[in-house]
């Protein structure tokens, strides 16, 4: 009887005590989403301020969290992208001052598929910018997909099905994240018929 009576009263307190559980939660649901959508727009915002806009294909969560963890060495980057005549520097390795990061200036071709190297990486994002022309890229299907290689340095390649690969065709003005999780492949050939470009590929340190 006593053990009945005991159950009935932690029920009671738990039963009342629900609806304040469930509006804390979705307070803070709220208050994390708030601040995802306010992280969000500052990323447009300074990617606008560059001419371009974020890939559709991009993790926007992993995006933002990154953002949040390594603010300073992302507005570096924007920054320089801001500032830089993108279409007049030259192609090569330029270093971005203040910070350990370097930007790839490269005139490149797109080439068919199976001559391309896969790759992801542990430790880095690729950021990659399309100034102009069309870039191809295309991610791998994690199911299919198996390391082909050991890691070397930050890199490894993979074995994948190309009937279930995502193919992307990156405009001028896109700018492409590749994080640790999308297992990725560049310069592929598209549809249009100038398969020449220029990218600019910065890589950002991956904070865990």
């Amino acid at each position: 009887m006593h053990n009945r009576q005991l159950t009935t009263r932690v029920r009671t307190k738990f039963l009342l005590l629900l609806p304040m559980v469930i509006a804390t939660t979705l307070l803070c649901t709220a208050e994390a989403g708030a601040q995802s959508r306010k992280t969000m727009s500052a990323i447009r915002e300074s990617v606008a301020a560059f001419n371009a806009e974020v890939a559709p294909s991009t993790n926007m969560k992993e995006m933002c969290d990154q953002y949040k963890k390594n603010k300073a060495q992302w507005d570096a980057a924007f920054d320089w992208l801001r500032k830089t005549d993108l279409k007049g520097i030259s192609k090569g390795k330029h270093k971005i001052e203040g910070t350990n990061l370097v930007a790839s200036v490269e005139d490149s071709e797109n080439s068919p598929l199976e001559k391309r190297n896969s790759e992801s990486h542990y430790h880095h994002i690729d950021l990659q910018l399309v100034v102009s022309g069309v870039e191809g890229f295309a991610l791998l299907d994690h199911a299919s997909s198996t390391p082909k290689d050991e890691w070397r340095e930050d890199v490894i390649h993979y074995n994948y099905d190309a009937r279930k690969t995502t193919f992307l065709t990156g405009f001028g003005g896109t700018m492409f994240l590749f994080f640790p999780s999308d297992w990725h492949i560049a310069k592929v050939q598209t549809p249009v018929a100038d398969q020449k470009f220029r990218v600019i590929v910065i890589k950002l340190d991956y904070v865990k």
